[in-house]
């Protein structure tokens, strides 16, 4: 357990709002970026669903792996892969050509990204257990503000500066946020036995595998 919990926290806390306003930013703006990218008005709703769901589709498919690496190589390296996998995406966005190239390109962000997830590791690992809920508590404090004022200045960029602007503001957000988590958070990390014991494929086929044998992980899931 690191003595800087207090430190790490704040500094996740910061990265983590800036990581989710950057994303929230870019939400509003998807079905009119698709029309702007060409598409027929009669598969503009269509396509607008179609990018909204793949990146949670991909991000779903590939939780496990980067859980699963997380308990071997640390959290940390976990968030940094998030913010900086996201801030290159999403800047790759702003520069796509067809709503093809938008889409794959939203399918790798689901795949790469994953903030709130690898930010909630990193803190739960290094937060005393008796702070657990309090800090927590915090840090969806952060997701929540980031959500409030992203589409408010994703909206007030795609004004002011065009659509492919807000792509490239949200990756400076990301950038940022990565940089603050390299350079300012300290993780003490070792991994348990358990954590390297067989392959990477083994480990999540039995944690999978748990969720379906009537856990109270499966029930909370299925809830």
């Amino acid at each position: 357990m690191t003595k800087n919990w207090k430190r790490n926290l704040w500094i996740v806390w910061m990265a983590e709002f800036l990581a989710i306003m950057g994303f929230s930013s870019t939400a509003p703006i998807y079905t009119y970026f698709i029309q702007y990218l060409g598409v027929d008005d009669a598969l503009i709703a269509r396509w607008s669903g179609a990018v909204i769901a793949i990146s949670s589709i991909s991000m779903g498919v590939l939780g496990p792996v980067w859980g699963a690496l997380g308990d071997r190589h640390g959290r940390k390296v976990m968030v940094m892969r998030a913010m900086f996998g996201g801030a290159v995406i999403i800047g790759l966005q702003g520069l796509s050509q067809d709503v093809w190239q938008f889409a794959a390109l939203r399918l790798i962000q689901g795949a790469l990204t994953g903030t709130v997830t690898a930010a909630t590791a990193l803190v739960v690992s290094n937060t005393p257990r008796e702070h657990l809920g309090e800090t927590l508590g915090k840090l969806q404090l952060a997701v929540f503000l980031g959500q409030a004022i992203g589409p408010t200045t994703g909206g007030f960029v795609a004004d002011t500066l065009g659509y492919r602007a807000t792509f490239w503001v949200t990756a400076i957000y990301l950038l940022i946020a990565g940089a603050m988590i390299l350079f300012l958070v300290r993780e003490h990390f070792v991994p348990s036995p358990e954590a390297l014991q067989g392959s990477l494929f083994t480990r999540m086929r039995k944690d999978i595998g748990a969720i379906f044998a009537g856990s109270l992980l499966g029930l909370v899931l299925s809830l």
